[in-house]
Formats: C-alpha cells, structure tokens, sequence
C-alpha cells in the first residue's frame, strides 16, 4: 500500500492534536472555575489551593502547547509537495521521532489527567463546603 507509513502517522498525529485542544479548551474551563471559586473566600486557605491548581493547570497548558508544536513539526516531515511521502521516504529517524513523540505524548496525557482529575476533585468538594456553608447561614 502506497503511503501506509505516513498516512498512519498522520492520522495519529492528527489525533493528538484534536486530543491536546480538548485538553487546553478543558484548561481554560477549569482555570474559570478556580477564579470563581476565589470569590467565595470563605474557606480557610482557598487562595493557595486554588493558586497550587492554577499553576498545575498553567504547566500542564504549556507542556500540552509543547507537544502541539512537536506535532507540527514531525507533521511537516510526513508531507512532499502536501502530499503524505512515500514508505521509502520513512526514515528510521522520523520513525524514531514519532515513537519519541508518542512516548511523549502518552505522558503528558497523563500527567494532565492527573492534575485534571485532582482539580476536578478540588473544585466539586469546594462546591459541596460552599453549599454547606450558604445552607447554614440562610437557618441562622
């Protein structure tokens, strides 16, 4: 089959680049939360929990920019005259590359769950303990 090689990494890399927009789109979503949950102000150190996510949030936006550009990059080397190249045209560097990349990826992917995840954790419980907190004072 004529191009198996690049087209296969070109639809990967594709998928990574819809993968890391989700991502930065969801960043984006939970850095508004964060500044929301700073208004409320009633809990005891929110401030610096809420600045812990926004900078894990931050990194984790760069590293996913990062790989974006990566991406890019290996993308370029996939394609002659805006077509994918041929197998021959494959080295094993650029197959390196785009096993390097998703090695890469992988991780970074990861760690952006992991901070995701924790985030997500943060802003429902902080949610829960404002709701609490209206609740009480409303019966007062």
């Amino acid at each position: 089959m004529t191009n198996l090689i690049a087209v296969y990494y070109i639809n990967e890399l594709d998928d990574w680049k819809k993968t890391i927009d989700l991502q930065l789109k969801e960043i984006e979503e939970s850095k508004e939360w964060l500044n929301e949950i700073l208004q409320f102000n009633t809990i005891l150190k929110l401030a610096a929990k809420v600045e812990h996510y926004l900078n894990a949030l931050l990194l984790s936006q760069q590293n996913l920019l990062y790989m974006k550009y990566n991406i890019q990059t290996l993308e370029l080397k996939l394609y002659k005259e805006e077509r994918p190249v041929e197998n021959e045209m494959v080295t094993e560097d650029l197959k390196k590359h785009q096993n390097e990349l998703r090695a890469k990826m992988h991780r970074t992917e990861k760690e952006y769950l992991d901070i995701k995840y924790s985030c997500d954790e943060f802003l429902a419980e902080t949610v829960i303990e404002q709701n609490k907190k209206k609740k009480n004072d409303s019966q007062h």
